[in-house]
């Protein structure tokens, strides 16, 4: 085989010709530190890179090399010019690579076979759509998915792409995952210190879209069933606040109207266990004589709400029509107005995992007051104070399980001392 002559290093043109004659050959040229083989195609300038550096082109490897590369587009450049054919530049690529640069030819066939395949991404935006339009429905009750269910699937799977997006997570997304990219991304949320709870949602959601995904035929991966890719769920700290808070809370001299109708809502909320989902559609909550109807939008079932005489107060306070807001907007205001209230005092502590690591935090009770207040408080007043029967409160509240109805209240454990304490069986000596 014949050696590079360094000598050529200082050649950088050559003439350019519409039609290829013999004396058309391949020139070197100096770039970047590398040396790349110069050849005008009929389309194109190439312009191939050996992968030698300057420093080692004399060395007997790098003009082997390079001496090789150039005799391939000769070769190739007087076969094409004797049958008359012309020589693009993507094809003599293509053909030098498969000879010098096989690896290149690889990533390309995969990057080509990727980009064919089913995008895990593409399809779950195709399933937010399909939910936001109606086309795809709720097993359970054949509902329509809440714009509140459909923006958590949305923040679940940026969380997804932000894994993916971050080389050091070493986590795929797409339909060929593995338990060990599974693995990988539970090591970048614990990293990323990702609460428990906050990796169960992640973890859950990715589940469900894989066995969907896995029912409409778009992939055959059951990585989802390895007993593996799960994440334990911790019971959330939240809290229930007492009736007398509520009602402090409610007789609470406000400055500003907006915060008053805030306030006025929460309570009215409280009494008749208002999902969050539900806020917007306050005013479809109808009196009727001692009792409120509606019609829920997540369950899509008619609930029967007694009508507390606080509820009753604030509904002729207003008219029947009900104050307005964003979520959003609702919390915020809410957060404020409680601390400023000082209607629920004391603090509480929270046991929290926060990447992989349990920890105790104390926290001002205030702090705990949001909109999912409004239907905790109903349910855990109505169990703990009015003694009322599970089932009794399920059929408001919506809980379908007995199970999910306990873990929904919150009995402090302070006030479940208490309450042992106060009872006069616990206080009676024999």
């Amino acid at each position: 085989m014949t050696l590079f002559d360094p000598k050529r290093l200082n050649l950088d043109t050559v003439l350019d010709t519409t039609y290829f004659t013999m004396e058309n050959r391949s020139t070197v040229l100096k770039s970047e530190k590398h040396i790349k083989i110069s050849f005008y195609c009929h389309d194109a300038r190439l312009r191939y890179p050996t992968g030698v550096k300057i420093v080692d082109s004399e060395s007997k490897t790098g003009s082997k090399r390079i001496g090789a590369i150039m005799n391939a587009i000769d070769e190739y450049s007087r076969e094409f010019t004797l049958l008359g054919k012309q020589i693009s530049k993507d094809e003599l690529t293509a053909y030098l690579d498969t000879k010098f640069n096989p690896e290149k030819l690889k990533k390309a066939k995969m990057k080509a076979a990727a980009a064919s395949a089913r995008s895990l991404v593409d399809d779950h935006k195709k399933m937010i759509n399909m939910m936001r339009s109606g086309q795809l429905v709720k097993k359970s009750n054949k509902g329509k998915y809440s714009d509140i269910t459909i923006s958590q699937y949305e923040r679940m799977r940026e969380r997804w792409e932000e894994c993916a997006a971050d080389p050091k997570s070493e986590f795929e997304l797409s339909y060929e995952m593995t338990i060990d990219h599974f693995r990988n991304m539970i090591n970048w949320l614990i990293i990323k210190k990702y609460s428990q709870n906050s990796m169960y949602n992640i973890v859950n959601n990715l589940g469900i879209f894989l066995r969907y995904a896995l029912d409409k035929g778009y992939h055959t991966n059951r990585v989802f069933e390895h007993e593996e890719f799960s994440i334990p769920q911790e019971d959330s700290d939240a809290i229930a606040p007492l009736y007398d808070e509520i009602l402090k809370f409610y007789r609470t001299s406000l400055k500003i109207k907006s915060d008053e109708r805030a306030r006025d809502l929460f309570v009215f909320g409280c009494f008749l266990a208002v999902r969050v989902e539900d806020l917007s559609s306050i005013n479809e909550y109808k009196l009727s004589g001692n009792h409120f109807e509606v019609l829920t939008r997540k369950t899509g079932k008619r609930v029967v709400i007694p009508c507390h005489p606080i509820a009753r107060e604030i509904y002729n306070k207003h008219n029947g029509v009900m104050p307005v807001y964003i979520r959003q907007t609702f919390a915020r205001i809410l957060n404020r107005i409680c601390k400023e209230s000082n209607a629920f005092p004391g603090t509480k502590l929270i046991t929290i995992t926060i990447g992989g690591k349990k920890k105790g935090i104390h926290y001002k009770r205030h702090e705990f007051i949001t909109p999912h207040t409004m239907r905790r408080f109903f349910a855990t007043w109505m169990y703990r104070d009015l003694r009322r029967q599970p089932r009794e409160i399920m059929a408001i509240t919506g809980h379908e399980t007995e199970e999910s109805f306990f873990k929904y209240i919150k009995i402090e454990l302070e006030m479940n001392a208490e309450d042992i304490f106060n009872d006069p069986a616990f206080q009676k000596i024999v």
